[in-house]
């Protein structure tokens, strides 16, 4: 993805949003940061329908909970996991992830639950 690419969507189209651009606008600075920022706005404002899915919601939690985990803990990203697995306690002490989920609604993004049948079917788009 590029910074490009997230501008050149066209008003009124509607996108699905994959866990990306939530977790780079929610995580602090990066290249792409300001890209998906702006993206977001766009659905916020009402010039494009954002669409993502449960299944990418707790991936972004999932992730976003790590890289708190690094910042709030000092772990290195390789061992996140594998020491909270291991700190059950200090993995319920990470709660600033969890308010990402109502963001998301905030910012007018429909979240959608998909079952087998679309995931069968986004087999047939190109």
């Amino acid at each position: 993805m590029t910074s490009g690419c997230l501008s050149e969507i066209q008003d009124g189209t509607s996108v699905f949003i994959d866990a990306n651009v939530f977790i780079y606008h929610s995580s602090g600075p990066t290249v792409l940061s300001p890209a998906c920022s702006a993206f977001l706005e766009r659905i916020e404002n009402g010039a494009l329908r954002g669409v993502t899915s449960t299944i990418v919601l707790i991936e972004v939690l999932h992730r976003l909970m790590i890289l708190e985990a690094v910042g709030t803990l000092g772990l290195t990203p390789r061992d996140a996991l594998r020491y909270l697995k291991e700190h059950p306690q200090q993995a319920r002490g990470l709660v600033a992830h969890q308010g990402v989920t109502q963001n998301i609604r905030q910012i007018g993004v429909e979240i959608v639950a998909l079952g087998l049948a679309d995931i069968e079917r986004s087999h047939e788009v190109k």
